[in-house]
């Protein structure tokens, strides 16, 4: 499955899937060093990826710790 887009680019819906540093980023509309300030708090928590990707467990982790991304309207 893929993440959908509106025409803001923003993600409409964000599957539990693997997804690499790249992929958060753009989901999250920041880049990837913004990302790993943000993750560095979680770091033993969420753990290292294995090869490029993160596990879905470790996207749970991710997303329950700073937030699903999206817009308030």
């Amino acid at each position: 499955m893929k993440t959908l887009f509106n025409e803001s680019h923003q993600p409409e819906r964000v599957f539990i899937k693997p997804y690499s540093s790249k992929e958060l980023a753009g989901i999250y509309g920041v880049g990837k060093k913004t990302l790993h300030k943000w993750l560095e708090p979680f770091v033993a928590e969420i753990g290292e990826k294995h090869g490029r990707f993160y596990t879905v467990a470790q996207v749970k982790i991710i997303f329950s710790r700073i937030g699903l991304p999206g817009t308030i309207d």
